[in-house]
């Protein structure tokens, strides 16, 4: 009876953000913590004790692992609205379509992270033993934030060797996870139209 009590103690404490499964629940909680208590300034003491109150759990010893799914099976090409190639792969996320797109237009590149909503940020982008910090800019209505990448860059070129690229917000903390099955293809198509 005394273990029943207790069983029924603990599940009555409350749980903090942090501990809820969906690794984009923790993004969406540092976006916050950016926009409303950071004035847009990561160097803020006040965003950086948002984040360590509200978001980043004292359990976790090594934030920078992740057991996460990676999302989609294999890159393919698609298509833009004016016909040029693009580079994508997607899955399902739970809020809806994730997914990451290159398109290439007159020498500059564009990657496209799908399903976010959130501001512009700077993720690290981790391909087995290389990581790239990519600074994503929002747009109008939040669905998508989208970087620059020239068609040469060393990000790409990881892209189409590796097996996985794992993105890490600036805690540290994989929020997604996407498989580069398929990509040297799909880039090598979509940077032809360069």
């Amino acid at each position: 009876m005394r273990l029943s009590l207790a069983l029924v103690a603990l599940l009555a404490l409350p749980v903090p953000v942090f501990a809820q499964e969906d690794p984009m629940e923790v993004q969406r909680c540092v976006w916050a913590c950016l926009r409303n208590e950071g004035g847009s300034d990561a160097t803020s003491p006040a965003y950086a004790q948002c984040v360590a109150d509200r978001c980043e759990s004292e359990e976790v010893t090594d934030n920078t692992t992740t057991d996460i799914s990676l999302i989609g099976d294999r890159w393919d090409v698609g298509q833009s609205d004016d016909g040029r190639p693009v580079a994508q792969i997607e899955g399902e996320g739970e809020d809806g379509t994730i997914g990451l797109y290159y398109q290439c237009t007159t020498g500059k590149g564009q990657l496209i992270l799908f399903g976010l909503n959130g501001p512009g940020a700077t993720l690290r982008m981790v391909i087995g033993q290389q990581a790239f910090d990519v600074t994503f800019r929002d747009n109008a209505d939040l669905s998508w934030v989208e970087a620059d990448v020239p068609p040469r860059s060393a990000l790409l070129t990881a892209m189409q060797s590796g097996n996985a690229l794992l993105i890490r917000n600036d805690t540290g903390r994989t929020v997604l996870g996407f498989s580069l099955q398929g990509s040297t293809a799909a880039i090598q198509s979509a940077t032809s139209g360069c």
